[in-house]
């Protein structure tokens, strides 16, 4: 899934990727969701959003639920939306225009 950011300024850190990524991917690290800042390489020292921004990404349907504004937002695989299970917390659902949504980055580290 690849995000964009759309405004504020992130909290970046720094740290060894645990896989390949592009800019603006969703890097899950433990019960964490980063936003790579550019693209990396596994094992390697790499830029990431800790939180803050909000970013617009795919509004994808998960378990039957999509995004709403004011709504927790949960990351599960490539889908953004209200997961049941496996899902880990995003942040917060701002806005959803069509297939497209603003997320606020402010993960908790909680996963459902």
């Amino acid at each position: 899934m690849v995000t964009k950011l759309l405004r504020g300024e992130p909290t970046t850190v720094l740290f060894a990727a645990p896989a390949d990524h592009d800019a603006g991917d969703i890097v899950v690290v433990g019960n964490v969701p980063f936003i790579a800042i550019n693209r990396g390489k596994s094992g390697q020292p790499a830029a990431f959003a800790a939180g803050g921004g909000c970013y617009q990404m795919p509004a994808s349907e998960v378990s039957g639920d999509e995004p709403t504004p004011g709504m927790a937002a949960y990351v599960d695989s490539d889908l953004v939306g209200d997961v049941t299970q496996g899902g880990k917390h995003l942040g917060y659902c701002v806005s959803v225009n069509g297939d497209t949504c603003v997320i606020y980055h402010q993960p908790n580290g909680t996963a459902v």
